[in-house]
């Protein structure tokens, strides 16, 4: 679970926290994978630059984005 003073989020920035991901120096421990974000937002800016950070970070092989 994230604490909640990790998790922020305002109007004008978005921050995510998450344990790691294969292109960080730390690796999850077995019983905190797989792990799911869902982000709610009509700002396609942030949705994209978000989606942008995520691929560079956890490369595409591990992340999924759907608009719905």
């Amino acid at each position: 679970s994230i604490p909640e003073e990790s998790a922020k989020s305002t109007k004008e920035s978005c921050q995510v926290y998450v344990a790691s991901g294969p292109k960080l120096k730390e690796q999850p421990e077995p019983k905190l994978s797989p792990q799911i974000l869902v982000l709610v937002s009509n700002d396609l800016v942030e949705i994209s630059q978000i989606d942008k950070e995520a691929h560079e970070t956890f490369g595409r092989k591990y992340v999924h984005s759907r608009a719905i």
